[in-house]
């Protein structure tokens, strides 16, 4: 018996879908293993490594603006110049020079005795990623003052231009009282007074038109100035992805403005560690996870929704600022807008800090021990305590021994130490 072994076109359609299909799930099941065998792990670790490197870089140039502020805060820098004191010259006369300026603005007589002596040895401290986190937080809260200060700035001129129009208006009803002819009789006194303002109007004009014909005859070639600029705003295009993002635009300034007082505000808490998170505790975030199907029928992808808690101070805040408005605004896009900025911030927040894990573990200060015996009134040793602990916070003191002396003075014997941060 002979059998037909040609197949359809029905037929042949069939087994072309099933083999594309069949193609696909094992491309899906077992493509990643096959691929993991012919990579090179090697060479995949090194791209990793290197970009890790290039996020540090450029995580350590967003933080240069961060360093500066706290050497200032801390008293590690001069406020004019804003760089370590202790770059350029030798430690201990760094020291020895600071100790004397802070015992001479006291007010304390020169006759005293200043002994400095290195500590031996080093101690190790750690570099804890909350204490990287921070670096990250207080850059945002630099971010966040900058805002504040152009919306301000932005609120101040719409307000002064609603002002002059108002002055505007006023003009046009006066001139609109007064009539055509007082106008005209106005103008002709004004041009009598200042008989020559519309020569030189005029003359100006001419020689600005001058000016112009000129400079389209000419061809214009950058110099090294326009080129360092070109070349920096392609850096600020390379770092304008590390920048943290801002409010919504969709929010009216005032009620930006408001927002920002309330972000600084817990900013502020969570530096001191009063609130260990920022901004999680103000949304509750839903995730629902991914279901494969039957070969690939009826899959769903893996979903990730927020929402502010109903006790949330944040959404308190916009609540109370939007009912208070003398706009009508829509309250649920503002909300949702909101969240996802919060939202935004929380990652980046968390990227920038990941980008910092090649960063050192711990440092290793200097430090110094300073002996200082002289003889003073009491208000004057008041005032040397107030400056140690406010200008210069690297130095502490850790003895302080007073003694009763004639004239209504006292001796005193400070034992300080000083930490040298490199």
């Amino acid at each position: 018996m002979d059998l037909n072994l040609q197949l359809t076109n029905t037929t042949k359609l069939l087994l072309g879908i099933l083999g594309v299909v069949l193609i696909i799930l094992i491309a899906t099941q077992w493509g990643p293993d096959v691929y993991k065998l012919v990579s090179n792990p090697e060479f995949e670790s090194k791209q990793t490594n290197l970009q890790s490197a290039k996020d540090l870089v450029m995580a350590s140039e967003l933080l240069k603006p961060i360093q500066t502020g706290l050497y200032q805060k801390v008293g590690l820098a001069d406020t004019s110049e804003g760089t370590n004191i202790f770059t350029d010259d030798f430690p201990d006369s760094v020291v020895r020079e600071k100790i004397n300026g802070i015992i001479r603005e006291a007010g304390i007589p020169r006759n005293y005795q200043l002994n400095i002596e290195p500590v031996p040895g080093k101690k190790s401290e750690p570099l804890t990623t909350q204490a990287r986190r921070n670096l990250i937080v207080l850059l945002y809260q630099n971010k966040l003052e900058t805002e504040r200060e152009v919306l301000s700035s932005e609120l101040a001129d719409a307000t002064a231009d609603e002002t002059y129009s108002e002055e505007d208006m006023m003009d046009t009803l006066m001139n609109a009282w007064l009539g055509e002819e007082d106008l005209e009789e106005a103008e002709e006194t004004e041009e009598t007074a200042h008989p020559n303002e519309a020569d030189h109007d005029g003359q100006d004009n001419v020689e600005q038109e001058g000016n112009e014909e000129e400079g389209d005859e000419s061809t214009h070639t950058p110099d090294a100035a326009e080129k360092e600029q070109v070349e920096s705003e392609d850096q600020e295009g390379d770092t304008s992805k590390w920048e943290f993002a801002s409010l919504p635009e969709s929010i009216p300034s005032s009620i930006r403005i408001e927002l920002i007082d309330l972000l600084l505000t817990k900013i502020d808490q969570h530096l001191v560690g009063a609130d260990t998170k920022l901004f999680e505790n103000e949304y509750i975030k839903h995730e629902t996870v991914a279901t494969p199907g039957f070969f690939g029928i009826g899959a769903k992808k893996a979903t990730v929704t927020y929402n502010f808690r109903p006790n949330s101070d944040i959404l308190l805040k916009l609540t109370n600022l939007m009912d208070n408005d003398v706009v009508e605004l829509n309250s649920d896009q503002l909300t949702s807008d909101l969240l996802v900025y919060l939202e935004k911030i929380q990652y980046q927040i968390t990227d920038l800090t990941q980008k910092l894990q090649l960063a050192p573990t711990s440092y290793s200060p200097d430090s110094y021990t300073i002996k200082v015996k002289f003889k003073t009134e009491l208000d004057k040793l008041v005032k040397l305590n107030r400056l140690i602990e406010t200008k210069t916070k690297w130095l502490m003191v850790r003895d302080l021994k007073v003694s009763a002396d004639k004239d209504n003075k006292i001796n005193v014997d400070v034992l300080m130490i000083a930490r040298v941060y490199q």
